[in-house]
């Protein structure tokens, strides 16, 4: 239906709708753009997808994980961050 992300500090999801096919990459960079500063430098991501999803729309993601300068993204898992555990 679209992209759901977590955001730190938030306790629901946030989600970017697609229209129709189309989904929304520029609307989901504004958002990672405005978080990657957030949590001093410290954006942890993890990239899922179910499994009809096409391997392009996940390299979109990852593309523009990469265009922002996110260093700590991991595919399928999301990692924790050094001392914290994920909930």
């Amino acid at each position: 239906s679209g992209y759901e992300l977590m955001l730190p500090e938030e306790k629901t999801a946030c989600t970017v709708a697609r229209d129709g096919s189309k989904y929304d990459v520029v609307k989901l960079k504004k958002i990672l753009e405005s978080q990657k500063n957030t949590v001093a430098g410290q954006l942890f991501i993890g990239i899922a997808a179910v499994d009809e999803l096409p391997f392009e729309l996940l390299v979109d993601v990852m593309d523009i994980c990469a265009g922002l300068g996110l260093k700590n993204v991991s595919l399928g898992q999301l990692v924790a961050p050094p001392g914290r555990l994920l909930h």
